[in-house]
């Protein structure tokens, strides 16, 4: 059976909570549920309105007259259920959906509609056009509509009668489905052109409009929906667990026996089995049935019964009462949630539990494992992941490849470490480990090992001496032990699309103690790098001081410099696709050898990476054994570096001298110069086919389809002829783009920002409107909070890059940057200023400047790129109130004006030389922030 329903609800997302409740306390669930007057906007994301269990689609009102429609769509058909806009009539409020039961199964075409009261006669002819035309794409199609039309038919409607008539359609509702005080109408119908295949049609109970909701059941081959789902998950019980008990049995444990051991894997595997005898003592593991959430705590069981209440009251066409008591329910939400949420700030002495719960409210249900359709195994997940290298780059992929390291490699090597010592990884003293373990976030998550972050940091005074020797035995015999090169996979869902298996993401969990020896060998390793300067100055990825910012900047100034010398830039966008996943090991090795020299690091590096496995955990149970061929492992602490050592010789490999490649990890920019496009097309495709050279000797896969070509200039330059870039990459041809989002920001090719503000405003004027709806619930301190986590955040990211904007598109950002002061403290007898001023907010304008100065003091202070470092120079003044002062650059167009290197010396050269002075960067903000609200 095929169950549709409908209401016209008038204010969705006022109304959401009563219509999952309604939804999920059905006793059979609807397949698809439509809105009608749902009057969202674009400020109401998908979020805010979601309902466990199913997807939602949207028509937001655009036009005048129209009033918004939603459809939620349960997530059993929701891989069978497909928009149809080429049905859609434009001068209609409509949504039209094809249903499925199968791939070649017949379909029902579902369509949900609203007519205005005050629709012209044209309306008539313009669903008649609309049917019409559905008739024509197929004439044995099967009609369903759904919706408001406004039409009375509890009175004659001799045109709408007839028309429906000549159209096949057959009206199923007889109720009246508004009912007032002093009237009844039959506005809401359902209509079908094969009656006969309509098992009930008829009106359900809900009081949250003054519309009755209307529904329908159809025989149709459907998946059977499943009510109340349980997941299954795997756990340590902690409900009897004694910290003093479990201290007391591990100082009994014999840690001592492990001593005894001179293999690693067997010291390891002792530790495990004492260890973990003691903690399955004192927590020990469960497996459960977990039902779902799909209501907040704060919904009380006096809620639900009010509800209920009303319902029967509107039913019984009680409405004084009714009315009484819808009222009494807002108010009984209203203070539910205050209190629940306050409770949460005031109990709590850390923030995660207060996020935890305003992300439940402000954004809805989260991918669960339980979205994912119960016909695919955690096997499958395991061989789909396992293959991605395989699927990317085909059986050209051998452990026996012959790579031999290129020559610029070798010579680069060679210059930086000549009469340099090897690197040489010592032994981790107790002291050390302990305060690794320490500085551990306090997790109670745990990966393959089954131990927390929290169970080894109380246990860190028994354990910590034999963690110590299990780890010196790694480092001496050059070993990994294979119980610490273990995951546990975790699936989610990348989009809506759970049924293919290529739209999930594998979250790997490693066991902790695996992470505390990695970050001992990290930080030598790292250190080692960075003083032999063995990374390629223009790799920007997982490396100290260097960041997304910092890698736009140097983007940016190369932009502007060029543009400043009447030059164009050309620039290609690389994508390299899975790019951590395709890591060949042997390879890697082998540079290796270059970079660091000592045999026997290759070989604890090698044990590292090599001979690991992975489980796929889903819904309880896990999946077979698979060993991982390539990558670098996710989640690791030496993944990250060991990709960036595997990547760092491409830039190498750019033959032509005027080409530029920066990296950040994954994230590749060739970059390129000229006075004219022509020049910057030869070198940028002589890059790339340096580029695809190198990839195929890496085994590396660069997606062209995904990679973008972009010529940035003047405003001027591009009105006066179309500059195109004719680009190809291993035979496929590189889209040219007038703007691209690169690293979170999207950048333009007349460097403008329009795009970029635009989608910074849509951003923050959803999380505005969510903080509006948090302002009666949370406190003052509450909102500042969700202000600093959810809203500044996207004023902040980049905003030295891209602040230095027009005067209309920073109107825009400052209304919505005053905005959120005023939902913050909405005290009406306070200006927007005094506002500011109490919540240690600064005015937009200001709050740029306070970005860019601390960036100023850090690029200056040497805590930034050396990049960005080399951009700047003291003035050569013998004036003590000069000194500090730096040199400004010369400006030949007032858009180099908005550059780092000029508006960054501009915003220093203002600074008091107390400021510029200051030995910490603690201070220096502080100190800051004070002098700037001192000189406003």
């Amino acid at each position: 059976m095929l169950r549709v329903g409908h209401l016209n609800i008038y204010h969705l997302d006022n109304k959401t909570l009563d219509l999952s409740h309604f939804l999920h306390a059905s006793s059979e669930p609807f397949h698809l549920y439509g809105i009608t007057e749902s009057r969202l906007h674009q400020g109401i994301s998908d979020e805010t309105i979601g309902i466990t269990d199913y997807n939602v689609i949207r028509r937001d009102a655009k036009h005048p007259g129209e009033t918004g429609i939603a459809v939620y769509i349960h997530q059993s058909i929701s891989c069978m259920t497909s928009r149809r806009h080429d049905l859609e009539h434009k001068d209609i409020e409509c949504i039209w959906l094809e249903v499925k039961a199968k791939a070649h199964s017949p379909s029902v075409f579902i369509c949900y509609l609203y007519r205005n009261p005050s629709a012209t006669a044209d309306w008539y002819d313009y669903f008649s056009e609309m049917i019409d035309c559905t008739y024509k794409s197929n004439p044995n199609i099967d009609i369903l509509l759904l919706g408001d039309f406004n039409i009375d038919l509890l009175k004659p409607q001799p045109r709408w009668e007839t028309l429906i008539s000549s159209l096949g359609l057959t009206q199923l509702i007889t109720q009246p489905t508004r009912i007032a005080p002093t009237s009844a109408t039959l506005l809401d119908h359902i209509y079908s052109n094969t009656p006969d295949s309509i098992h009930t049609a008829s009106l359900s109970d809900l009081s949250i409009s003054d519309h009755s909701p209307i529904f329908c059941t159809k025989h149709s081959k459907l998946p059977k929906t499943v009510k109340n789902s349980h997941t299954y998950i795997s756990f340590r019980s902690f409900k009897h667990f004694n910290d003093n008990r479990f201290l007391c049995a591990l100082s009994c444990a014999p840690f001592d026996s492990i001593y005894s051991y001179s293999d690693p894997n067997q010291a390891l595997d002792k530790f495990y089995q004492i260890f973990l005898s003691v903690l399955d003592t004192h927590a020990p593991k469960k497996k459960r049935r977990v039902k779902h959430p799909k209501l907040p705590q704060w919904l009380t069981p006096d809620i639900i019964q009010a509800m209920a209440h009303r319902d029967q009251l509107k039913k019984s066409k009680q409405f004084a009462e009714y009315k009484k008591i819808r009222n009494q329910i807002k108010n009984m939400v209203r203070d539910s949630k205050r209190s629940y949420f306050n409770k949460l700030v005031e109990n709590k002495k850390d923030t995660f539990h207060l996020w935890r719960a305003l992300n439940a409210l402000i954004k809805g249900k989260k991918s669960h494992s339980s979205d994912i359709p119960t016909h695919i195994t955690p096997d499958q997940f395991n061989s789909q992941f396992l293959s991605i290298a395989d699927t990317l780059v085909g059986n050209n992929i051998t452990n026996d490849y012959d790579y031999t390291c290129p020559d610029t490699l070798k010579q680069f090597c060679k210059e930086k470490l000549e009469h340099k010592e090897p690197l040489v990884i010592p032994h981790i003293a107790v002291h050390e480990v302990g305060k690794y373990i320490l500085n551990l976030p306090n997790k109670k998550s745990s990966g393959p090992d089954e131990i927390s972050n929290r169970i080894l940091k109380l246990s860190l005074p028994y354990t910590v001496e034999a963690i110590t020797y299990i780890f010196n035995l790694c480092i001496s015999q050059n070993t990994f032990p294979l119980e610490l090169k273990k995951a546990k996979v975790i699936p989610l869902p990348k989009s809506k699309q759970t049924t293919d298996l290529n739209n999930y993401r594998p979250i790997s969990l490693l066991s902790v103690l695996s992470k505390i020896l990695e970050r001992h060998i990290h930080v030598h390793l790292s250190h080692y790098l960075e003083q032999n300067a063995l990374l390629h100055p223009f790799q920007s990825g997982f490396r100290k001081y260097h960041s997304c910012t910092s890698a736009l900047s140097l983007l940016t100034h190369n932009c502007l410099s060029a543009i400043n010398k009447s030059h164009l830039s050309g620039t290609v966008f690389l994508d390299l696709s899975k790019a951590f996943d395709l890591v060949d090991h042997s390879i890697l090795m082998k540079k290796l050898e270059m970079y660091s020299g000592n045999s026997n690091l290759i070989l604890l590096l090698k044990s590292f990476i090599t001979e690991r496995t992975q489980r796929v955990y889903l819904n309880g149970s896990y999946s077979n054994v698979g060993t991982i061929q390539h990558g670098v492992p996710q989640g690791s602490v030496l993944g990250p570096i060991l990709f960036c050592l595997y990547i760092n010789d491409l830039p190498f490999h750019i033959t032509n001298p005027h080409v530029t490649c920066h990296m950040l990890a994954d994230d590749t920019t060739l970059q390129t110069s000229s006075k004219n496009h022509n020049d910057a097309e030869i070198a940028l495709q002589e890059a790339l086919h340096d580029t695809a050279l190198w990839c195929s000797t890496n085994r590396m896969v660069v997606n062209p389809k995904k990679s973008k070509s972009m010529l940035i200039t003047t405003r001027q330059k591009h009105q006066l002829s179309p500059l195109s870039l004719n680009l190809t990459l291993n035979g496929n041809s590189i889209d040219q783009v007038s703007e691209h989002k690169h690293l979170g920001v999207i950048i333009d090719d007349k460097l403008r920002w329009n795009a970029h503000v635009d989608h910074v405003c849509k951003i923050v004027s959803k999380n505005l409107f969510l903080l509006s709806k948090l302002q009666s619930i949370i406190t003052l301190e509450a909102r500042k909070l969700y202000y600093h986590a959810h809203i500044q955040p996207h004023f902040d990211y980049a905003s030295i890059v891209w602040d230095g904007l027009s005067d209309a598109l920073f109107k825009k950002l400052n209304s919505l940057h005053r905005r959120a002061a005023k939902l913050i403290n909405p005290d009406q007898s306070m200006t927007t200023e005094e506002k500011m001023i109490t919540i240690n907010m600064l005015p937009l304008d200001k709050h740029f400047f306070y970005v860019k100065a601390i960036y100023m003091y850090k690029v200056l202070n040497h805590n930034a790129p050396t990049y960005l470092n080399q951009l700047f120079s003291f003035s050569s003044s013998h004036y003590s109130a000069h000194k500090l002062n730096l040199t400004f650059p010369k400006p030949r167009l007032d858009i180099f004006k908005t550059s780092l290197c000029y508006d960054g010396v501009a915003v220093w050269n203002s600074l008091p030389i107390a400021l510029k002075t200051l030995n910490t960067i603690t201070a220096f903000k502080h100190q800051l922030f004070s002098y700037i609200i001192e000189t406003a």
